[in-house]
């Protein structure tokens, strides 16, 4: 029988550590179901949904764990209903500010949204004092939020904050 975690890692970035600890799951009779890789100042990090049989679990966890190059943690999957929620993925620009990244997740955790993915910068702008704040949020909604009226509360926010929905999908 098969058993499911979630791997979430953390390394040094180098040239084919992925594809290594890939191949080495492979050669173990697991399965990479679903990856998400992101890469910053040069550190990797990465959660990983594997499929293995049970038996060969603990093994593939004293791999990840035996190198010293890199630190990884197993977690069972949430058990929580995707059926249950609408994504929503929105685009947020703004007069940066400190506190902007904390007072968008505390509104969107208020409504009871799943913040899936995040990127987001700061980038100097011609015309304007300061830094402009842009972000790109994948979003996992209740059934009773409507994407506008998420809208409307995080540009309550202020800062001249602006978002636009880059796609809604039902």
């Amino acid at each position: 029988m098969n058993t499911i975690v979630i791997v979430s890692l953390v390394a040094r970035d180098q040239p084919g550590l992925i594809q290594e600890l890939a191949l080495a799951c492979q050669e173990r009779h697991a399965l990479w179901l679903d990856t998400r890789v992101a890469h910053l100042d040069g550190q990797l990090a990465a959660l990983i949904r594997i499929s293995a049989p049970e038996e060969r679990m603990e093994e593939i966890k004293q791999l990840f764990g035996a190198r010293s190059d890199l630190t990884a943690s197993f977690n069972a999957p949430s058990c929580e209903v995707a059926a249950e929620r609408h994504s929503l993925k929105l685009r947020v620009d703004a007069t940066d500010r400190p506190g902007i990244v904390n007072d968008i997740t505390r509104l969107l955790d208020d409504q009871g949204v799943v913040l899936s993915n995040m990127a987001s910068r700061c980038v100097a702008v011609t015309g304007i004092e300061g830094t402009l704040f842009t972000a790109e949020l994948d979003l996992m909604l209740p059934a009773n939020i409507a994407a506008g009226d998420l809208t409307a509360e995080l540009e309550a926010l202020g800062g001249n904050l602006v978002v636009r929905s880059a796609l809604a999908v039902a």
